[in-house]
């Protein structure tokens, strides 16, 4: 046990679309954290205000908090300020990088800028939301603050489009929608740890699509790790999901979800800052294959998150790092 820290508050749930995995995620995290001798408080929100979060974190005296907060409140960054304001440490990235990485407008964006290859895109308004597109069908429509693909939708027909725009514009956040050139070819994942790019996985739905059903639905995707694919590709792919991690500004972890075109070249598709992190996820599966096992990766963020804390000049008025 990391001598500094003792008593800890596993965040999870959330009013979020991906409520359900967030808790499936806090409780492998703390049951995990447990077995390594922590004292651990499961933090378990709702659409709470953030006086309810504030009164969750008065009646406990944690040493750090541990994010399992998928999708928005937890990967936008509005958890990480309350943590902030109250002085508290936390896992992962700061405030920035969680919104930046769960926007998927902003980060397309950003990846552009740093020089990232990734699928061409077009961003759609509400108020002009069936104009003409320039991206010739099949394209990838997507919602800019969803995750585990809530709301997204691959259309190949004009009318396949039209319902997904609308598809897409009924989830919660936005303004915009991101429309990008679908790519056919492999699914690739690499997961990001303390800088350092993990094996690549390889994930092969069974359905022919990774949606939510064969991300969340056991033996309905195969995932191989390493990725069985040219060493080259493989260099590419783990050089690129790092490059996304810190284009970023990302901090100690993330998973960068990438395609290997028909085409021969990698692409990355987006990033996830709080990926899921139940023992059979992608990050810690990716982690056990080089030998980190479930409950070090674990520990290993958590050491990580209170080490940086340490290390920073936290500015309370606005939550921001100098």
């Amino acid at each position: 046990m990391f001598n500094k820290i003792r008593d800890i508050g596993v965040v999870m749930g959330g009013p979020s679309s991906e409520r359900e995995i967030s808790i499936r995620s806090g409780t492998a995290i703390s049951g995990a954290l447990v077995k390594k001798g922590y004292n651990v408080v499961k933090l378990v929100i709702g659409a709470e205000t953030d006086k309810s979060i504030a009164l969750m974190l008065e009646k406990n005296d944690l040493d750090i908090v541990f994010i399992a907060l998928h999708g928005r409140y937890g990967e936008d960054g509005t958890i990480q300020k309350i943590f902030e304001d109250y002085n508290i440490p936390y896992t992962g990235s700061g405030v920035l990088a969680n919104y930046n990485s769960l926007n998927k407008v902003i980060a397309k964006k950003i990846f552009v800028r740093e020089d990232i290859r990734t699928p061409d895109y077009e961003i759609i308004r509400r108020e002009n939301s069936f104009r003409r597109i320039e991206l010739s069908l099949p394209v990838v429509i997507k919602p800019p603050f969803e995750g585990s693909s809530i709301g997204m939708t691959i259309a190949r027909t004009p009318e396949e489009y039209k319902a997904g725009v609308k598809k897409a514009f009924r989830c919660e956040g936005g303004s915009s929608i991101l429309v990008e050139k679908f790519i056919e070819g492999r699914e690739l994942t690499v997961g990001i740890l303390d800088d350092e790019a993990l094996p690549v996985i390889n994930i092969v739905p069974k359905s022919g699509q990774y949606d939510y059903s064969s991300k969340y639905t056991k033996g309905m995707t195969d995932y191989i790790v390493p990725a069985d694919i040219p060493q080259e590709i493989y260099d590419e792919a783990q050089e690129l999901g790092l490059k996304a991690h810190k284009s970023l500004n990302c901090y100690g972890f993330s998973r960068v979800d990438l395609i290997f075109g028909d085409d021969g070249f990698c692409y990355v598709l987006e990033i996830n800052t709080i990926p899921g992190f139940t023992e059979t996820s992608l990050l810690p599966k990716a982690a056990k294959s080089c030998g980190v096992e479930f409950g070090d990766l674990c520990e290993r963020i958590l050491t990580s998150g209170f080490s940086r804390f340490a290390k920073l000049n936290i500015n309370k008025t606005t939550g921001e790092h100098k």
